[in-house]
Order: C-alpha cells, then structure tokens, then sequence
C-alpha cells in the first residue's frame, strides 16, 4: 500500500514537473479573464434601473 502511495506521488510531482510554464501561465490568464466577464455581466444583468429591471 505504501510503495502504491510513494508510485502516485511520483507519478503526480513527474506531471507537474513536465508542465509548459508559457502555455501554462497562458491557459489560467485566459480562464481568469473568461472568469471577470461572466461576473462583469452576471452583475450588469442583476442591476436594477429605476423603473424597474433594466
């Protein structure tokens, strides 16, 4: 069970190890922003005007 656990805490820290920094960095900028504008319009639809929803 132990030599089990050691194999996929090898296997995991090998997968981040060989992991594209740019393409990387890139993918979580592009989710990030993806992120901001699905709040940016969840917030503009949920603004109320005056006269009632706008």
């Amino acid at each position: 069970r132990l030599e089990a656990s050691n194999i996929s805490y090898t296997d995991i820290l090998r997968d981040t190890e060989d992991i594209d920094v740019a393409e990387t960095i890139t993918n979580l900028k592009t989710e990030e922003y993806v992120y901001q504008m699905a709040l940016a319009t969840g917030a503009r639809i949920m603004q109320v005007s005056p006269n009632g929803i706008s």
